[in-house]
């Protein structure tokens, strides 16, 4: 909504009362055509479960309209968290917005940094003059709300190290998170060259693998049927993935804490670990599309 057409709202608006907290309507004071227009406007808006984006001229308003938002819908009782994307360095905002684990940069604090969607999980940030933000974090930003609306669950994505030296990102991760729910992405080794040792079950352009087992885990069974049924649903092209050696994260994760229930989805991959890998570009897209629809389907607490 373009708050600059209401006129300059901290003109006509009397921001009256004790105590603070955010802007109430009936705080806003007018009777002029164009500032009751903007109430409406406001009330229809507030109640809706989407992202509201609020635009017009410096001192025109654009904090109140948001925090009058805020306060008339059912977020009011929720974080409420402001950002003025000018006042902070471009090689910051990212590091703010999403947040970082510790010892992800040069200068990064021990304890990691909580992002602003994360901190506001549940409730409502306000992206103050985001214009000011490069084009690339801008096409960030988009892709990160678009996903939002698009997950039901509370949602990790880790990124592990040290995998081959004893899972140690992964058993950190997990232990640090405590999830009900956990999903391995790898690649994962075929058996289809000449020599093989006939360790597994994966051939290549089969599609995405799911892991039944491998030497560090047996994944549990209402996953690997979720995946199976999801795959069928979706059409997307799924293949199981037993094998007699080898492992990934999600070894380490299933016996974190009391126990996780975990899946693994792989990439199958001839020649592993080797100059000349070879991937099929249609097993990576099945993969893409499982995991995105694990994410996407509501999940119950085990």
């Amino acid at each position: 909504m373009d708050s600059s057409k209401y006129h300059t709202i901290d003109q006509r608006v009397i921001r009256g009362g004790e105590g603070g907290g955010l802007s109430t309507l009936d705080r806003m004071l007018t009777e002029d055509p164009a500032m009751l227009a903007l109430k409406s406007r406001i009330r229809d808006v507030a109640g809706l479960d989407s992202s509201v984006l609020i635009y017009g001229e410096t001192g025109t308003g654009k904090e109140l309209v948001s925090e009058l938002l805020v306060n008339n819908s059912p977020r009011k009782d929720m974080p409420y968290l402001q950002v003025n994307c000018g006042a902070i360095p471009e090689n910051l905002i990212e590091s703010e917005l999403f947040g970082y684990e510790k010892g992800a940069f040069t200068g990064a604090d021990n304890r990691g940094h909580k992002g602003l969607f994360e901190a506001a999980n549940g409730g409502t940030v306000f992206l103050d003059e985001i214009g000011e933000l490069s084009l690339p974090t801008q096409a960030k930003l988009l892709r990160v709300l678009e996903e939002l609306d698009a997950c039901p669950n509370d949602l990790y994505l880790v990124f592990s190290a040290q995998e081959e030296v004893g899972l140690r990102g992964a058993r950190t991760a997990a232990w640090s998170i405590d999830p009900d729910y956990a999903l391995a992405v790898d690649v994962t080794d075929v058996d289809d060259t000449p020599g093989s040792e006939k360790l597994g079950t994966v051939r290549l352009g089969q599609g995405a693998a799911v892991k039944v087992m491998d030497r560090s885990v047996i994944c549990h069974p209402q996953l690997v049927e979720t995946l199976e049924r999801l795959a069928a649903e979706r059409e997307i092209p799924v293949q199981r993935d037993i094998m007699r050696g080898g492992g990934t994260d999600a070894g380490a994760i299933h016996t974190t804490r009391m126990g996780v229930l975990t899946g693994g989805v792989s990439v199958p991959c001839r020649y592993i670990h080797t100059p000349a890998e070879t991937a099929s570009l249609s097993d990576a897209d099945a993969c893409v599309r499982l995991a995105a629809a694990l994410a996407q389907r509501p999940l119950e607490q085990p």
